[in-house]
């Protein structure tokens, strides 16, 4: 896809301001309820997910747009999440036929009590050939910082140990997936536990963010439709009708 979006060099200046300039912002672009409560008050749809989807679109998927905040719940706290930069190929990890992508993803912890999760172990990359998301892909690692490119160097070790997060912390991670020969990077999914991604944790209030990568159809079928070839939208909308 030739992303190599490299606007991560400015992040701490994006992502310090999130508490004040995008509370809640989620893919759906509505507000996240506190995960506290009986689980019949909290049946509103993750960030990501809208209520009438194109029966195409089985997971009812629509994310948002890299560079947007997304609030996600844990336990007495709350992270806001944003997927700042990516950057394709990353040419550090790139051998062998496949090649790495880098997606920068800023954290902030606005709540009471920390967080501890492995962000490369609760990323996700969903990927396609014709610029639907069809497979999904597990990063690999992920390491302190922006993405290595030519004028940024990272020295931060990549692996996928657990981060301490705690209250009042702002990191940034540069999360890298290995993808297979022929598959394009379309949608960056990231949760704070793992069993945020199953139907069950949607029972009771939890959420998963979603972002659609520049340049995809996806991107532009959410929120650019009129610069879509006609009739490739399909199935990639809020909603058929």
């Amino acid at each position: 896809m030739g992303l190599k979006r490299r606007t991560a060099i400015g992040a701490g200046v994006v992502l310090a301001g999130i508490a004040l300039a995008l509370p809640g912002c989620g893919g759906s672009d509505q507000p996240t309820q506190s995960a506290e409560g009986p689980a019949g008050d909290l049946r509103q749809l993750p960030p990501g997910k809208v209520p009438h989807a194109a029966p195409s679109n089985a997971h009812k998927e629509i994310p948002t747009r890299f560079g947007r905040a997304i609030s996600l719940p844990y336990r007495s706290t709350v992270l806001y999440a944003m997927a700042i930069d990516a950057v394709d190929p990353l040419e550090e990890h790139t051998s062998g036929g496949t090649r790495a992508v880098g997606v920068v993803l800023g954290l902030r912890n606005i709540g009471t009590s920390g967080w501890r999760g492995s962000v490369a172990g609760l990323s996700r990359l969903a990927v396609s050939p014709d610029g639907r998301p069809e497979d999904i892909v597990e990063s690999f690692g992920s390491s302190a910082g922006p993405c290595p490119s030519p004028p940024v160097k990272s020295r931060a070790p990549v692996g996928n140990k657990p981060l301490s997060f705690p209250p009042g912390r702002t990191a940034f991670e540069c999360v890298r997936f290995r993808l297979p020969r022929g598959e394009n990077p379309i949608l960056f999914k990231f949760a704070t536990q793992e069993h945020d991604y199953t139907l069950a944790a949607e029972e009771n209030g939890r959420v998963y963010a979603v972002w659609a990568l520049p340049g995809t159809l996806v991107e532009k079928c959410r929120f650019e439709p009129s610069s879509a070839p006609e009739g490739s939208c399909q199935g990639l909308e809020d909603d058929e009708g």
